[in-house]
């Protein structure tokens, strides 16, 4: 970026705000364009590499036109060199401090964040109009709010506009603030917890109308997830959960509402339980890169609201359960790269092709060699 931005004080649309080493604008030039609207993505943060008291301040409070803000340590194209540029602490949290968003943001992200803590931002929470809250690797972050919860009082106003919170690569997470009581998140929203970060944090918030859950990249045992506080949830994504063997027997009790569930690339997932059945919610399931899989439950015959089934890479399932042609409203079925599946579904001649001929909408993709 150029130098003396800061002097277009009329400036209403910069999409990127990327600092460079040792050259080009500083962060302090924010402070002058505060008729800045929309999308505001700050990149190479990295190279503030110090902010003293002369040029300390808060450069987007009062930029109360901006709707998404995104905050990265590193810049576009760059990804390797943060090993080879670490911060101190103080610096990373000095960056924030000058950093004081206004409370109308709709949308933030934090991306590759080196320091131990957030307090230098303002509470998350304190945004009544977010709607996107997105935390990408902050190895060392261990509460997102580093306040003890115990004197911290959830109330109707808790993130009353909340959508979509994503969590990624935090490792060290413990909770989402200090202390023993359980933050409420009252109203519906979307989950993404993966890459790493334990599944653990999800015991110090309670969200009884999480609508959507995906947990992605772990190594944890789900039964650390406190399921019975989910009785909404109608969206259920696990990809890459190493530790699935079967799922969960409490999720025949608590699960009843759950709409739609994805098992991807669960590499131990060995079968799927006869009381899936009882799941008669489920409207949409799909099954992709499961290999020690080899059969499906006769139960699956009793998923009545089930219009769509979707089975990919699956390479050593055998068979269909007799009970797929007992589904009153499948309406679509695919089968991809599945080579033991498809000689049995094979049209006319396959052992399985009774079963599933009279789906409407039914795409077999052969496997080619």
């Amino acid at each position: 970026m150029l130098e003396g931005l800061g002097e277009l004080t009329n400036l209403q649309t910069i999409n990127q705000f990327v600092l460079e080493k040792n050259k080009g604008c500083e962060l302090k030039e924010l402070g002058g364009l505060i008729k800045l609207k929309g999308i505001l993505s700050i990149q190479g943060l990295k190279f503030c590499t110090s902010i003293d008291g002369e040029t300390k301040g808060k450069f987007l409070q009062l930029t109360s036109g901006l709707q998404e803000l995104k905050l990265d340590w590193w810049k576009q194209g760059a990804h390797n060199e943060l090993t080879s540029f670490e911060l101190d602490d103080v610096i990373y949290e000095s960056v924030l401090d000058c950093l004081q968003p206004h409370s109308n943001l709709q949308k933030i992200s934090i991306h590759n964040y080196g320091g131990l803590k957030l307090q230098h931002l303002p509470r998350f929470d304190q945004f009544p109009s977010l709607k996107h809250l997105e935390l990408d690797y902050l190895p060392n972050v261990e509460y997102i709010i580093d306040v003890n919860n115990d004197d911290y009082v959830s109330s109707s106003t808790f993130f009353p506009s909340l959508e979509e919170l994503r969590i990624s690569k935090m490792p060290k997470l413990v909770r989402w603030c200090k202390g023993t009581t359980p933050i409420i998140f009252p109203y519906p929203f979307e989950l993404t917890i993966n890459d790493s970060s334990p599944l653990h944090v999800l015991k110090s918030f309670h969200a009884p109308n999480l609508k959507a859950l995906r947990i992605g990249l772990s190594d944890d045992e789900l039964d650390v997830v406190p399921w019975k506080d989910y009785e909404n949830l109608t969206s259920l994504h696990l990809v890459f959960v190493s530790n699935l063997e079967y799922l969960p027997e409490c999720w025949q009790h608590y699960m009843k509402p759950l709409q739609h569930l994805s098992l991807d690339s669960c590499e131990n997932l060995k079968s799927l339980p006869e009381w899936i059945g009882n799941l008669t919610s489920l409207t949409e399931l799909y099954i992709r890169n499961c290999e020690k899989l080899t059969s499906l439950p006769h139960g699956i015959g009793n998923l009545n609201s089930l219009t769509r089934l979707g089975i990919d890479s699956c390479r050593n399932l055998a068979s269909l359960p007799e009970g797929i042609r007992h589904i009153p409203n499948l309406k679509c079925l695919d089968i991809v790269e599945c080579p033991i599946l498809e000689k049995s579904c094979k049209e006319d001649t396959g052992e399985d092709w009774p079963k599933i001929a009279h789906i409407p909408d039914l795409r077999i993709y052969y496997t080619h060699y």
